[in-house]
């Protein structure tokens, strides 16, 4: 099993984002992304002490990607807590995701200093505010298309409303 050595707040963060898993599956969501993909538990090490933490799924990368009542939800820590952190919410359509998506901002709910129980309780909270907001703003690309009149021989530009991306979405499996 792979060893990771983390600090005091990337620990707290990755091992919320191990029981928010915990509580997404207790309500029938999984882990999702673009790509087919397996995740293995990592050993996570107190840094200063040397004593394992927890056995989880996050690591050096502090995010997760999940799908909740056919809603996707993407949420991004910074590992410096100074920074801010970011998530993304909108539907799934066919097993699709749009790319056009804005990350916004979110408050923060892990810090340095804090207890396992304060952990699972931050991890709670993510959740409850995640499922209460409003679906993400999506970015509406626009082109100017040359059209031509159908009363002389002129043309004039309209703003043609670009294609929305997508892209399909996969269950992660869990090892």
């Amino acid at each position: 099993m792979k060893k990771i050595y983390l600090k005091h707040y990337p620990m707290n963060v990755a091992k919320g984002l191990s029981y928010l898993l915990e509580e997404i599956q207790n309500e029938g969501g999984y882990i999702a992304s673009s790509y087919k993909a397996n995740m293995e538990k990592i050993d996570l090490i107190d840094y200063e002490t040397g004593e394992k933490e927890i056995s989880g799924y996050f690591g050096e990368w502090l995010f997760i990607s999940f799908i909740l009542n056919d809603d996707y939800y993407y949420v991004q820590f910074d590992s410096n807590p100074f920074f801010e952190d970011r998530y993304e919410k909108q539907p799934v359509k066919n097993n699709m995701i749009s790319r056009d998506i804005y990350l916004s901002t979110m408050p923060d709910f892990f810090d340095y200093k804090m207890t396992d129980e304060q952990v699972k309780d931050a991890a709670h909270n993510l959740l409850l505010w995640l499922k209460d907001q409003k679906y993400s703003e999506k970015h509406v690309e626009y082109k100017k298309q040359r059209v031509y009149n159908l009363y002389d021989d002129g043309y004039h530009y309209e703003k043609i409303k670009v294609k929305e991306r997508t892209e399909k979405i996969h269950k992660v499996e869990l090892l």
